[in-house]
């Protein structure tokens, strides 16, 4: 409660400092209709609706300015279809990004509703440890599978060097099924606020970042408790360090990209069968740019786990997880021709051989007016991270008109 009141005090503060000054300079957003259909369930409908999106940007005075997007989303297929519903049910309202920005000679300054997102690679980025997914809501826009976090982000400029500093007062994890009926959670307590720095320059054409984050991890930790000799399974969220450092350089159509991050887990000396011990996540990617019309991604990821002894991770009635794995990711966009765009995201577990597709055609049949079809597949073992979400799968059209 004490940091809900220091969050309201904060943007009271500056309403009565630029309450004089706010001048709405532009008011614009889409309209969305959309259909999902799972193909795993006779084609039931997941979503059926629309979505009005508005969005408004302006100054506040010489050295601030602010944005809001607000969306009002209807789903039929989430409403209630009963007597006894009220006319609301299927709808809901909620802020997407709603921020101030201050604007210094050397610093700028963003405080609210935010995406963050840290590191260069694809898809898997072991850096990018500030917002959330929604894995229940994929699709072809970002805003949809990422949650946006209430932070304060200040970006330092020193020289050729940029040191950003991101505090997040409250924690929102992954959207996605949970193995358990119960989760624990951080408390919003400003002792459990997650907080992060990032410096980054270049050498060259290379462009690097280090970068360190302490938060909670965004998946759960599967527990266990015994009650009256029957073992009861809970969830529980957990606290992360992230020692992080990513890289980026050009040399005509070709781009190296990679991160690299070490997770200190609760778990440091591995003896503790429930818990992740400390692990080192690493990507390496190849951008490929041939022509103006296509480019490809593929990437290659690694996952080794430190302090690991089998005999204590078998412990687990879940069973000893591999003390190193292998994923691949690609991507590939290509303009098929004038105003038709296609996409393709792809990601393979080598150890789990889950994976994860997402493709999609776009056509901006007028200004401003766009139409999307596409598929989501999930694939892999009922205990792999892709697998446990392979009823999820996706076929689904949009019509988007933004003014």
């Amino acid at each position: 409660m004490r940091i809900h009141k220091i969050t309201h005090l904060i943007f009271s503060v500056f309403i009565i400092l630029f309450s004089g000054e706010i001048h709405a300079q532009n008011l614009s957003g889409y309209v969305k209709s959309f259909g999902y259909v799972n193909p795993n369930d006779s084609i039931r409908f997941d979503r059926a609706g629309a979505r009005l999106q508005l969005q408004v940007d302006g100054r506040l005075g010489m050295s601030a300015a602010y944005f809001a997007a607000m969306d009002f989303n209807y789903d039929a297929a989430k409403s209630a279809h009963s007597p006894f519903a009220g006319r609301g049910s299927g709808l809901t309202v909620y802020p997407v990004e709603a921020y101030v920005d201050i604007f210094t000679d050397h610093a700028d300054f963003r405080l609210g509703q935010q995406f963050i997102f840290w590191g260069t690679a694809d898809w898997v980025n072991p850096t990018d440890n500030i917002n959330p997914w929604d894995y229940e809501n994929i699709s072809s826009e970002i805003e949809d599978y990422r949650i946006p976090v209430v932070a304060a982000r200040g970006n330092f400029y020193l020289g050729p060097f940029k040191v950003q500093a991101v505090g997040l007062p409250f924690f929102e994890p992954d959207k996605m099924p949970a193995p358990t009926d119960s989760l624990i959670t951080p408390e919003n307590r400003l002792s459990n606020a997650q907080f992060g720095l990032k410096l980054s320059s270049y050498i060259g054409t290379l462009d690097y970042s280090l970068s360190y984050f302490h938060g909670y991890e965004h998946s759960p930790t599967i527990q266990h408790n015994f009650v009256g000799g029957q073992p009861i399974l809970y969830g529980e969220y957990l606290p992360i360090d992230v020692y992080g450092f990513d890289f980026i350089t050009t040399r005509g159509a070709w781009a190296i990209k990679g991160e690299s991050a070490y997770f200190r887990t609760e778990d440091t000396d591995g003896t503790n069968q429930f818990v992740d011990n400390p692990y080192l996540e690493s990507v390496v990617g190849v951008d490929y740019i041939p022509t103006d019309k296509l480019s490809l991604t593929g990437q290659l990821v690694h996952n080794y786990t430190f302090q690991y002894d089998k005999d204590v991770e078998q412990l687990n009635p879940q069973g000893a997880p591999p003390q190193q794995t292998f994923s691949t990711a690609i991507r590939a966009q290509w303009e098929v021709m004038k105003f038709v765009s296609y996409q393709l995201i792809g990601v393979y577990n080598f150890e789990d051989g889950d994976s994860f597709t997402l493709t999609f055609l776009n056509w901006d049949m007028a200004d401003g007016v766009g139409v999307t079809f596409g598929g989501l597949l999930l694939q892999g073992p009922a205990n792999s991270p892709f697998g446990r979400s392979a009823k999820q799968d996706q076929i689904f059209a949009e019509i988007k008109v933004s003014f």
